[in-house]
């Protein structure tokens, strides 16, 4: 084990990455499920869990999660083939871990990937998401905190929360920001994933979700190769507040690309 990386079972590598404002925790119970079949590599995104008193340097990408990880695989002498588990912004990174690392992925499962840079920049729903973050970048913490949260979970969603968990995701938009950063920055374009990712890929989408979430889900669905689309009924955070819908998809398609 590495601080903010955990590995548990055996067998192919699965790797699993979390939404923003969340931590490695959100995939216990899938790893407890999977870990009888897969060896499971657990990560905490820097910034998040066991990360989050960290400093991350700048500027921050989605190359440095992908070379942290790397890393890390190297040193426990984890090869592949490698199949990928990502949520959000753990779906961007998983993407770009697939097109670093292009045939020694098998499969990608990612949940909504908010891949914003594979939209146009003239995209609608590219413009709101910069919108939403020149916002939270001008507003006290706890005010870009709802907004974040807001945005993704409904209004009145930050107000309902207890005080003690506004604050402590307040504390994380620094990090959410720096996410924000890396998103927007990734030069990488849906025809260069197109390109570069061979793997078998399920994406899953909610059906209550945002339409700049879904944009994106269409966009990977129209270019990349080998593709399967499930949708679900649930919104963005469904992985999370759903995870009964959403964990036993990704157990099966896991399984079924051993």
């Amino acid at each position: 084990m590495s601080i903010g990386i955990e590995v548990l079972g055996s067998g192919p590598v699965v790797i699993l990455l979390h939404s923003s404002l969340s931590s490695k925790d959100q995939w216990k119970n899938l790893v407890k499920q999977l870990s009888a079949g897969f060896t499971c590599v657990n990560v905490d995104l820097q910034g998040y869990g066991s990360e989050a008193n960290k400093a991350v340097h700048s500027p921050y990408t989605l190359q440095c999660e992908v070379e942290r990880i790397q890393l890390f695989l190297q040193q426990q002498a984890l090869s592949g083939p490698y199949y990928l588990v990502g949520h959000s912004f753990g779906g961007a990174v998983a993407l770009r871990f697939a097109d670093a690392l292009k045939q020694q992925v098998k499969a990608l499962c990612v949940f909504e990937p908010v891949a914003f840079h594979l939209l146009d920049e003239a995209h609608q729903n590219r413009q709101q998401v910069s919108e939403l973050a020149v916002r939270m970048n001008n507003v006290t913490a706890i005010e870009a905190a709802a907004l974040f949260t807001n945005y993704w979970n409904g209004e009145g969603y930050f107000a309902a929360l207890p005080k003690q968990i506004q604050q402590g995701l307040a504390g994380m938009m620094p990090k959410v920001a720096l996410d924000f950063e890396a998103i927007i920055n990734e030069p990488k374009t849906v025809s260069d994933y197109a390109a570069s990712i061979s793997a078998n890929v399920l994406l899953i989408t909610g059906q209550k979700s945002r339409s700049a979430a879904k944009a994106v889900v269409d966009v990977i669905e129209g270019h990349v190769h080998h593709v399967t689309k499930i949708e679900v009924n649930g919104g963005h955070m469904a992985p999370l507040m759903q995870s009964s819908l959403v964990n036993p998809l990704i157990m099966d398609y896991l399984y079924s690309n051993q």
